[in-house]
């Protein structure tokens, strides 16, 4: 019997960057607490900001794995990885959820810079391809489809 299937519909915060470009941004929540994220779909993997994650997670929590990324502009780039205990997006909640926490400082100083507020981290396509995201631009609607319990 296959099981039912669950939608849950997130708001969507679309950034004009400059004259050309826009971002899109989310809120969710990690270990009980709000956060900003940027929505890339170019993003290969969900990552945070190694400072700014801090604030979610108690000590002990990060591992330093020694491993190097590519990607973000950069040949390689040192990966740190991090378990959240709760990562929620609207109704869907990720429990024990494995992410990567990178050196983003630019991409945070840039949206404090512009006046975009904080972002901890990129949403990146592992959360969209495995819960079969639709970007709805004109609803202003990221739509996440998951398992019912």
């Amino acid at each position: 019997m296959a099981s039912s299937i669950r939608k849950t519909r997130i708001p969507l915060e679309i950034l004009n960057i400059d004259e050309t470009g826009i971002h899109i941004c989310l809120t969710v929540t990690l270990n009980r607490k709000k956060a900003r994220m940027v929505l890339d779909t170019g993003a290969s993997r969900t990552v945070f900001d190694q400072k700014e994650i801090n604030r979610f997670v108690k000590e002990g929590t990060r591992v330093i794995d020694g491993r190097m990324s590519a990607g973000l502009g950069t040949d390689s780039m040192e990966t740190h990885s991090v378990t959240l205990n709760s990562f929620k997006i609207n109704a869907l909640t990720k429990k024990d959820f494995e992410a990567l926490a990178l050196d983003l400082h630019v991409l945070v100083k840039s949206y404090e810079t512009l006046g975009h507020g904080n972002v901890v981290g990129v949403l990146g396509s592992d959360i969209l391809l495995e819960h079969n995201a639709v970007i709805d631009f004109g609803k202003q609607k990221l739509i996440l489809s998951y398992p019912k319990d």
